[in-house]
């Protein structure tokens, strides 16, 4: 049975002079998963300390990250982790070029919007024919230039205080320009009024028009050449900064991990977990690395230890890792229940889908939304496998987009060719019909059995017995299990006794049906053994449990009910529903295609997620149940990207 890989536990004792050797080795090896100290779990030693370098590369990450952000830079580069090298003064003087450039374009826009709204103000006083020079040798009016939102009516407000001697107005950049002339003893009654509306007085322009419109000119090519510096910087030091910015991390990590060791005046001491197979090759390499000032210790974890769980699965089923998550790891000790859904999940999603047309529809989409959506790849792949189970199933059940047979006229044709079905009578909806039947071993449709009396339908029963097949192999896979973990005598009473129980009972049914002869006391006396032995081994627990069994393997017979609810759906779209159209011939021919495209659609996404959902639920409640715990913690050696926090 597969298992999650065998880790060692291993103690590392090395000076504190040789701790970034270690840490930048370990790093290195991706071998190393750190068990946290906790102060007072080894003589009272404290916790380790930073290395020095820790607070220098914090604020040269903060200076990059500033850059990173002025320079909108968003993403991260994790593909490759470069030699470490102090780049803080090339970082340092990157930051000051960008802020540089960066105030350089912001005092830019400043001024060239003020150039705008300066060339706008001097246009709109040349269409007024205003000449503010000549406006200042008046004597005996008072004059007021200025901007009021175009909202304001002021011509009323004025007549109504003073008499005006000249009034202008005209639109300047979505406001109003104002030119008034009063005499000048109404001066103050006329600026109170333009106080009231928003009166901003414009000074003197020295500038005239064409001016203003080459400072502008030179004003965006100011701007425009600025910009193009910032964007030259971003396009130079992008590739720069992200990798930067990943290294610091890195090494950040190393300088902080001490705080993960226990340590003494002199030395570092670090705890942690090993694969077996890999542990001579990290003792030598750390002991290299050290040049051999270090001391190491391993020894095999006990049960009371959180040892990290490694899955050690081959490439296909590696992919089924994804159905394991989605509950729980499978602790150190257990077996990995990843290989079991290998194997029973495509069956028991192909046993309910089960049509050679679907099969064949996710076959070709699957990998498509593989390419579209690479980051769900092991989901996908598990799909196609179930897919490709499908259609295997489809042909067992003659079954092709939920058609089952071909007409007489059909068949007949087809048999002249050399490709002859099998020719029977059907009724559909009180009528008989001739037929000819598409190849099959069962059709899940209309076979049944019969059970002590009663007619059930093949595929119902076969649910169930396939029920009764697992769960008893969980209670075998579980008997190993707790053999592992307290011995033989635990594992027969807490697992076997199920096994012993049902044997009991289908002996006392057997023999009460005198199916075959022996004592029907002997089947009786059988089950109420299996009962003490439940007892001892779960307590009262295991009995009340008793009666979730039966119910259990009876959850199975969805397999069948969930298929023939499938198979209902396709006949209801190709019989009631496409079939009067087809009958009629000419362009309903294209409205029976239309309905059957839309139909068989929409039964093959239920067809994908019914039986996806129920064949995740019988190995989640029903089959981990009998023999699976979980609560497993990631094995995440130092260095990888899920301990470095990469995605």
């Amino acid at each position: 049975m597969i298992t999650p890989e065998e880790m060692s536990k291993i103690r590392i004792i090395t000076p504190i002079s040789y701790g970034y050797n270690l840490i930048n080795k370990l790093h290195e090896l991706h071998l190393f998963h750190v068990n946290n100290y906790k102060k007072g779990e080894l003589d009272n030693l404290d916790n380790g300390m930073p290395l020095k370098q820790a607070e220098e590369l914090s604020k040269t990450l903060l200076t990059l990250r500033a850059v990173k952000s002025s320079l909108s830079i968003e993403h991260k580069s994790m593909a490759r982790c470069s030699t470490f090298k102090n780049e803080k003064r090339k970082i340092e003087k990157l930051h000051a070029e960008t802020t540089e450039t960066i105030k350089a374009i912001t005092n830019h826009e400043e001024e060239l919007k003020r150039l705008k709204n300066t060339y706008t103000i001097v246009e709109a006083l040349n269409k007024l024919g205003i000449d503010s020079a000549s406006l200042s040798k008046l004597q005996k009016v008072a004059w007021f230039i200025g901007i009021i939102n175009e909202k304001n009516d002021i011509k009323e407000k004025i007549r109504k205080i003073v008499p005006i001697h000249e009034l202008k107005m005209t639109q300047a950049g979505g406001e109003q320009l104002v030119m008034l002339l009063v005499q000048k003893g109404d001066e103050h009654k006329a600026r109170m009024v333009l106080n009231e509306s928003g009166f901003r007085p414009i000074e003197h322009m020295s500038e005239t028009a064409p001016q203003l419109k080459k400072s502008v000119e030179r004003a965006k090519k100011s701007l425009e050449a600025s910009q193009a510096m910032l964007k030259q910087l971003r396009e130079e030091n992008n590739n720069f900064l992200a990798e930067q910015e990943f290294i610091l991390e890195e090494e950040i990590k190393k300088a902080e991990l001490p705080l993960q060791f226990a340590t003494t005046a002199q030395s570092l001491i670090a705890e942690g977990y090993v694969p077996v197979k890999q542990l001579e090759e990290m003792k030598t390499a750390i002991h290299d690395a050290t040049k051999g000032n270090i001391h190491i210790e391993c020894e095999k974890p006990s049960h009371h230890d959180d040892v990290p769980v490694k899955l050690n699965n081959p490439q296909a089923v590696r992919n089924f890792e994804v159905l394991t998550r989605l509950y729980e790891l499978p602790q150190q000790i257990e077996v990995d229940p990843t290989w079991l859904m290998f194997i029973t999940f495509p069956l028991f999603f192909g046993f309910m889908l089960g049509d050679v047309g679907y099969g064949a529809t996710l076959l070709v989409l699957f990998p498509y939304i593989k390419k579209k959506f690479p980051e769900g790849k092991q989901l996908i792949n598990v799909l196609i496998y179930a897919a490709l189970v499908t259609l295997v199933f489809g042909v067992a059940f003659g079954e092709y987009f939920g058609f089952e047979h071909v007409g007489l006229e059909t068949g007949e044709k087809l048999c002249n060719t050399g490709i002859c079905f099998h020719k029977e009578i059907i009724e559909a909806h009180g009528e008989k019909e001739v037929v000819y039947s598409f190849p099959r071993l069962l059709n899940r449709a209309h076979s049944h059995v019969n059970i002590l009396g009663y007619e059930i339908l093949t595929v119902l029963f076969l649910g169930a017995l396939i029920g009764a097949a697992h769960l008893n192999f969980g209670f075998l896979i579980g008997f190993y299990n707790v053999w592992r973990a307290h011995g033989l005598k635990m594992a027969v009473l807490e697992k076997m006794s199920w096994i012993i129980m049902e044997a009991g009972l289908v002996l006392f049914v057997l023999s009460l049906m005198t199916i075959i002869m022996i004592p029907i006391w002997a089947g009786g006396a059988v089950f109420m053994l299996s009962l003490v032995m439940l007892y001892l081994g779960e307590g009262v627990r295991g009995l009340i449990e008793l009666p979730a069994l039966f119910s259990n393997m009876l959850s199975y017979m969805r397999l069948g009910a969930v298929g023939l609810a499938s198979v209902g759906l396709a006949v209801v779209i190709n019989e009631n529903l496409a079939k009067p159209f087809l009958e009629k011939g000419g362009i309903f021919i294209v409205v029976a295609l239309v309905i059957m495209t839309v139909g068989h659609i929409i039964n093959i996404g239920l067809g994908v997620l019914g039986p996806f959902l129920h064949a995740v639920r019988l190995h989640y409640v029903e089959f981990f149940s009998k023999f699976f715990q979980g609560g497993g913690k990631e094995y995440t050696p130092f260095g990888t990207k899920a301990q470095m926090g990469g995605e």
